[in-house]
């Protein structure tokens, strides 16, 4: 039930500034780095994006349970 939402790559040479929302949640996507948002929830949550310089907001539901991966390793989880 895994469905894949959005890939996050940072193309640039500096960490890029993430913000997941409604949780108010920062990350920092390393230069080079590509992260996926999947959401585990059945339908999919909708999702937005807001781009800054220098960062990226994602918004979602927040009933959403969504994931953040770097392959295969759960960089952040909306639930446990």
């Amino acid at each position: 039930m895994n469905h894949h939402l959005l890939e996050l790559h940072n193309g640039s040479d500096s960490p890029l500034l993430l913000w997941i929302e409604p949780w108010g949640e920062e990350l920092q996507i390393r230069a080079g780095a590509t992260w996926k948002l999947i959401d585990t929830h059945d339908p999919p949550s909708s999702v937005s994006i807001s781009f800054n310089v220098g960062s990226v907001s994602v918004y979602t539901m927040p009933s959403a349970k969504v994931r953040l991966m770097e392959g295969d390793i759960v960089v952040w989880s909306s639930f446990r």
